[in-house]
This record gives structure tokens, sequence and C-alpha cells, in this order.
């Protein structure tokens, strides 16, 4: 499985780009137009079906981790969520999840009523309280290196109380609290 790739662009098209990598050109579906340099790192998703091998990428772990999300609600594929990441940024998405805010994916081509209220009804509870998605991601990757599932760490996320700021008194509160399947 692939996590990143990094290499030199060769082409460029509305929807993809070819990265090359030591004489392989990986066909890689992303907003070209954020794509400023010819040097460049991607954190991939692939899509495996049984006619197609695509690679999906994306500049920060960040926006991965995102667009992962929004793939994994019904009615919403790679190109749809691609989509929806090429024209609202990451936090947009996690502030229009967290506010039922349904326009703001009724805006991007290919999503309706039925696809936007299914992103927000089915992703809610995963960005519930997440005001800061990447300080989430470093404490549960602490986490799962300690053997925790992603599950147990999504509930304990919520649930961390509102007075803690620093990120290790919100892991050491964590490990205290959550409870282990």
């Amino acid at each position: 499985m692939l996590y990143y790739i990094s290499g030199k662009i060769t082409k460029k098209s509305k929807s993809f780009i070819i990265l090359d990598l030591n004489g392989l050109g990986y066909k890689i579906f992303t907003d070209p137009t954020k794509i400023n340099s010819d040097e460049i790192k991607l954190f991939i998703h692939e899509s495996i079906k049984e006619d197609t091998y695509d690679l999906y990428g994306f500049q920060t772990e960040e926006e991965l981790k995102i667009f992962e999300s929004l793939i994994s609600v019904n009615g919403v594929g790679p190109k749809v969520g691609l989509a929806i990441m090429t024209n609202i940024t990451p936090d947009q998405i996690i502030e229009a999840i967290e506010k039922s805010n349904i326009a703001i994916f009724k805006s991007v081509s290919g999503v309706g009523n039925k696809v936007a209220g299914k992103i927000i009804i089915e992703l809610k509870s995963k960005f519930e309280n997440l005001t800061d998605f990447s300080a989430s991601d470093n404490i549960s990757e602490v986490l799962t290196s300690l053997g925790y599932k992603q599950q147990e760490i999504i509930n304990a996320i919520k649930q961390i109380p509102s007075n803690l700021t620093e990120e290790d008194d919100k892991i050491k509160w964590m490990i205290k609290n959550i409870k282990k399947s």
C-alpha cells in the first residue's frame, strides 16, 4: 500500500498530474491548480476496483484523512470526493459538517441534497468537537502506536474536557480514561 509519493511533475492536466519517480510515471488524480512546484510529495489514496487502479494525491495528511472520510459516505466516490476537496478547503468542510451546512456541499458539481445530507449525517459524529483536526490527528497517532483502536480513539477524543488545552494533557487524560475493547 502506498502512503506517499515524491517526485517530479512531468505533466499537468485539468484533474491529474503525471509524477515521475525514478523513471516510472504515476498518474495521480489531484487538484493541479494548488501545486506550485515541479517537485512534490503527495499523500496517496489508492482506489482499486475490478477494472481500475487509480491514485488520488493530497499535499497534507489532513487532506488525505478528510478525503477518506468523505468517500466513506455511501454515494460519495473518489471523483466526487476529489471534487469536494478541490472546491472546499478542509477547514470549510469540517465547519460545514459541524454546522450542518448542506449548501456548501451542494455548491460542488455532482453533489445534490441527498448526498450532501448523507455527508453531514454520517460524518458529524466523526468531526464533532474536533475544532483542530490536525492536533486530534497527532493524538490519534500517539494512541494508535500504543495499541488503541481507531474507534476507541475517536470516541475518547469527543469526551476530552474543554479545560485541557495542551496536547500532552489530552493524551494523558485519554490514556487514563479511554475504554479499551
